[in-house]
């Protein structure tokens, strides 16, 4: 039987919050030091898994059949509203009940919506899995590669951590809050240890296949912020990570809209095709811009969302470069 230490290994690893040697300060606010170095990990967090999860995105695609990519695709657009409907209602209901600072206020319960969406998550992730199931073989070489890139993760925080305690060890030396910033290194020193050990690795894949399979194959572009945010429960205990809104795909203005609203993204290097995308929360295709090549720097899109119904949108940005395609997402709301 798998340890039920490799599952939690294997989700700290896959959120990246367990290989990183800032501890979560719940009742306290991070010292300027901690805060530093938070933001260099997410940083790092951010630099590694958008191009890792792109290229993910680009396997699985190329191994299936155009109507179980459909499928996959109607899904990705459905988990990606659902994930952020879920957020923005967690939020609203930490300000009512009172939530500030990392402080409970009355308990909170699940509502009859919350619980609906919670079914249809898990009928998601069975739809995902079941198409999964019919390319064993070709996503089990995806596994392999997904576990050593925890392993190199890990070892890219770790360098990062070691850097960042030699640049700063006077500043250490000082701050209280770094007794549990050196215990968190050590601790990610182990878990380098152990991610690197054929054993381990192997226990890891297959609570991969089991767990967090599913994520990988939903995986549509999202802002890894929505992402980390969405571990809920799972994060909080051993996150400390901040991560930097991704530079690439703004947030729509106005949000909500209701005739038109402009979306701005930024490329790093020129495209030969760029197409944006709006979908529907039930994965259908609302609205197709096709911009073309266009070079780097910020470019903007006057959507028009005059004929759309009140709800949750998906906007999508694909990107093909020199150096592959890129895609990139974020949800809005249309109201009348």
């Amino acid at each position: 039987m798998i340890q039920r230490s490799t599952t939690r290994h294997l989700f700290a690893a896959a959120l990246a919050m367990a290989a990183i040697s800032v501890p979560a300060y719940a009742q306290t606010t991070p010292s300027p030091l901690v805060q530093q170095m938070a933001t260099e990990a997410g940083t790092v967090t951010l630099e590694y898994w958008t191009p890792k999860l792109n290229d993910y995105k680009t396997r699985i695609d190329r191994v299936l059949s155009a109507d179980d990519l459909a499928a996959l695709n109607r899904l990705r657009v459905r988990w990606a509203v659902m994930t952020a409907d879920g957020l923005r209602s967690i939020k609203e209901a930490r300000v009512s009940h009172g939530v500030r600072d990392g402080k409970e206020g009355a308990e909170m319960k699940m509502d009859d919506k919350a619980m609906a969406r919670f079914g249809e998550t898990m009928e998601i992730f069975s739809q995902a899995k079941e198409i999964a199931s019919r390319y064993r073989s070709e996503l089990d070489g995806l596994g392999k590669n997904v576990v050593g890139d925890f392993a190199e993760f890990a070892g890219q925080l770790s360098d990062r951590a070691d850097r960042f305690a030699a640049e700063n060890a006077d500043a250490m030396r000082k701050d209280p809050q770094v007794k549990d910033m050196l215990a968190g290194r050590e601790k990610l020193r182990g878990m380098m240890k152990e991610l690197n050990s054929e054993k381990k690795q192997t226990e890891i894949l297959s609570v991969y296949t089991f767990a967090l399979e599913p994520v990988v194959l939903l995986y549509n572009g999202a802002d890894l912020r929505t992402l980390f945010e969405s571990a809920g429960p799972i994060a909080k205990p051993i996150s400390g990570l901040t991560l930097p809104e991704s530079s690439t795909l703004k947030q729509n203005f106005p949000n909500p809209a209701s005739t038109t609203t402009r979306i701005v993204y930024n490329l790093a290097e020129p495209s030969t095709a760029t197409v944006v995308r709006i979908y529907d929360s039930r994965g259908e295709i609302m609205a197709t811009y096709d911009q073309g090549a266009q070079g780097e720097g910020e470019h903007t899109l006057d959507a028009d969302v005059s004929k759309l119904a009140s709800g949750s949108y998906l906007y999508h940005l694909t990107v093909r470069t020199a150096n592959g395609e890129r895609v990139y997402s974020r949800t809005m709301q249309v109201v009348r």
